[in-house]
């Protein structure tokens, strides 16, 4: 799945990871195209953390708390919505 969404998601410019979890897919992204900025958003503050533990390049990759039913976030040039 993960290589899937590298080809799929474009190598540059600001990528939304919608009920991001752990930030999993987030991470990955980021590492797969130097020109990708990723925003993770995700209600759940534990697994949050556990993304922003994990985070090598707080730069390129953030996380958001928020309900993503309301969250109002900026354009992107990709949105995912993997485990929501």
């Amino acid at each position: 799945m993960f290589r899937l969404l590298d080809a799929l998601v474009p190598e540059r410019g600001l990528i939304l990871d919608l009920g991001c979890g752990h930030g999993l897919v987030a991470h990955w992204l980021a590492l797969g195209a130097a020109g990708r900025t990723v925003t993770g958003v995700d209600f759940d503050e534990e697994k949050l953390a556990v993304a922003r533990r994990a985070c090598a390049d707080p730069v390129r990759v953030r996380f958001e708390t928020g309900d993503i039913r309301s969250w109002s976030g900026p354009a992107a040039d990709a949105v995912l919505m993997g485990a929501v």
